[in-house]
């Protein structure tokens, strides 16, 4: 049994997570894809990024969340996520 330290990538955690919560199959979401595609709200985004907290051990302050739920497509939202969670492990 391998035992895994790191989390996997927040890119690949992103796309999976959502879509895992919008009920689509894995490969329906990727960089590319638009929040509008996956026909996600603000309150199912926001438990996306409750999941990324938990996971990455960071702590979204309301300033923060803000421009994460503005963002358009998922591309934007882990380049925001990763500026986050790169500073908070700093």
């Amino acid at each position: 049994m391998r035992v895994v330290t790191e989390p996997v990538d927040i890119a690949e955690f992103v796309c999976a997570t959502l879509a895992l919560a919008c009920r689509k199959e894995r490969g329906a979401v990727d960089l590319r894809t638009n929040f509008l595609e996956l026909n996600v709200d603000s309150l199912t985004l926001v438990s996306v990024l409750a999941q990324v907290e938990a996971v990455y051990a960071v702590e979204l302050t309301p300033n923060q969340l803000l421009p994460l739920i503005e963002a358009r497509n998922v591309s934007e939202l882990v380049g925001r996520l990763k500026v986050i969670v790169s500073a908070q492990k700093e």
